[in-house]
């Protein structure tokens, strides 16, 4: 027979292990041949009934635009707590909007120009149940709002400018004569 102490001790421990899933993973390599672009898939899977508690790792090549969200098509059994972008440091740099049960997050002007940075997304919530996560993270080149547009002349500056013409005509007709 066990003795309390040792079956404590054990039921404890076991406890532990099967509470909490933690990962530290790469997200599955950019699917975007863009060079302007990057395109990630995020998967996740926890077999026990606890916690989804994982850190994926990126990497953004320049200033990007960014966009995640995690897909309700291939989401079973968790409800997610966080679902945050974090600097390389693991410094929080924004949190992920998880009022829905499909969180979503964006960040503009992430990175710098010419350096590659990795960063991290925090995903995190309670399992009821054999869970799992499919998500995806997109980096574009953000749309440059001061880049000159061409001017398109208004219908008023072309009949000034007809006026002008037609002025100029008058004038030299005139000396003409």
């Amino acid at each position: 027979m066990f003795k309390p102490k040792t079956l404590l001790i054990a039921l404890s421990l076991a406890m532990s292990f099967s509470v909490a899933h933690a990962a530290d993973y790469h997200a599955v390599e950019d699917t975007n041949n863009a060079i302007d672009a990057e395109s990630y898939t995020l998967r996740g899977q926890d077999g026990s009934l606890g916690y989804v508690d994982d850190w994926v790792l990126f990497t953004v090549t320049s200033v990007r635009d960014l966009t995640a969200s995690i897909d309700p098509n291939g989401t079973v059994g968790i409800w997610f707590e966080k679902f945050d972008l974090y600097d390389q440091n693991r410094i929080l740099i924004k949190e992920g909007n998880t009022s829905t049960s499909f969180p979503t997050l964006t960040f503009a002007n992430l990175g710098a120009e010419g350096v590659s940075t990795d960063y991290y997304l925090k995903i995190y919530g309670p399992t009821n149940s054999v869970a799992s996560y499919l998500g995806h993270i997109n980096t574009t080149a953000p749309v440059d709002v001061t880049s000159p547009v061409s001017a398109v002349p208004e219908p008023e500056a072309y009949a000034m400018m007809l006026a002008g013409l037609g002025l100029m005509g008058f004038v030299a007709r005139r000396r003409k004569l």
